[in-house]
């Protein structure tokens, strides 16, 4: 990936994003708990869609206050925009 590229990314995340700091632990059944720390972090910053290829986190979609899509699914809603 070109540096320029990275760069921009990286800018975009620091004025996009907000940085969670061990979030509470939320109350979620997965197997991997690493799993319900990623989705606790997301839910405190305030995440809108979280973007992924694990089953287990997208078999909880709905059950949050965030959609949980695949790649193909985020990229076809962008698409749809």
């Amino acid at each position: 990936m070109p540096a320029k590229l990275v760069e921009e990314a990286v800018a975009l995340l620091r004025e996009e994003g907000e940085v969670v700091r061990a979030a509470e632990l939320l109350e979620v059944k997965l197997r991997d708990r690493s799993d319900v720390a990623v989705l606790s972090d997301a839910v405190a910053g305030r995440a809108e869609i979280l973007i992924t290829g694990d089953r287990d986190l997208l078999a909880v979609t709905g059950k949050l206050p965030l959609r949980i899509l695949t790649p193909r699914q985020f990229w076809q809603a962008l698409r749809d925009v």
